[in-house]
């Protein structure tokens, strides 16, 4: 999700899309624990985990901006 669609959708549309990437990057992590460390699986989780964690944020940001909280 981009941005300016995190401004502009519904708060449970984004804490949605909070907790879903959430618990997706920290799966991501317990899979690589599992990997190669040098492997190229683990280098896709990687960069999956990463993209994930910075969606994470940017969520976290637009309900900080809202003045809203991510909680269920």
């Amino acid at each position: 999700m981009k941005w300016t669609e995190m401004l502009s959708c519904s708060m449970d549309s984004l804490r949605e899309h909070y907790w879903s990437c959430r618990s997706l990057a920290y799966n991501n992590a317990s899979m690589a624990q599992h990997c190669a460390p040098k492997s190229r699986t683990n280098r896709k989780l990687a960069n999956q985990m990463g993209f994930l964690m910075r969606q994470v944020s940017m969520c976290e940001n637009a309900a900080k901006r809202r003045g809203e909280s991510l909680a269920f």
